[in-house]
């Protein structure tokens, strides 16, 4: 093992993507199999339904990976993002 690899190996990286359509989530996927030590940590996402389906890929496609990884916390209604549009789109301009 190089000491590149050593230094990979305990380093932890924190993953934010925005959008997860086809690029985004396949961005994520390719990270994951490159590195087991990134965590998904957020998620922009302008609309709800593409939020829950790009979620639902990476859990049906890495779902490994996934249980490890996915920190993203989906708690609250949406992604930070779509609650930003939905308070921005309700005021008048």
């Amino acid at each position: 093992m190089s000491w590149l690899d050593a230094v990979r190996s305990r380093l932890l990286l924190r993953l934010g993507v925005l959008g997860v359509g086809r690029r985004g989530s396949q961005a994520v996927l390719d990270t994951w199999a490159r590195n087991e030590n990134v965590q998904l940590v957020a998620i922009g996402e302008l609309f709800k339904d593409r939020l829950e389906g790009g979620i639902a890929n990476l859990k049906r496609r890495a779902p490994q990976q996934f249980e490890k990884n996915f920190k993203v916390d989906t708690s609250s209604s949406g992604s930070a993002v779509t609650r930003w549009w939905n308070r921005t789109s309700t005021t008048s301009t």
